[in-house]
């Protein structure tokens, strides 16, 4: 468990799993536009796959960086 605080902050927030397949995901505590949980700035509305260099941003000032070391980073989008 990781505990981490401040504003929009909940008891439980998301939920991190690792796969069987090696694959990471988050999954907010509270599914939908208010999950309060933002990865790469746009908001975490189900469970999403986490990827390296991927910005996870909970409540309003926790911000970190995910680091799986030997993957790829996502793909940015070229629209």
């Amino acid at each position: 468990d990781i505990e981490i605080g401040g504003m929009g902050i909940r008891n439980l927030h998301a939920t991190i799993i690792k796969t069987e397949d090696g694959n990471n995901y988050i999954h907010p505590a509270c599914e939908g536009e208010d999950s309060g949980c933002y990865l790469n700035g746009e908001p975490i509305k189900d469970k999403t796959e986490l990827m390296h260099f991927d910005r996870l941003t909970f409540g309003t000032n926790n911000m970190f960086v995910v680091l799986i070391p030997g993957t790829n980073p996502r793909s940015p989008d070229l629209d």
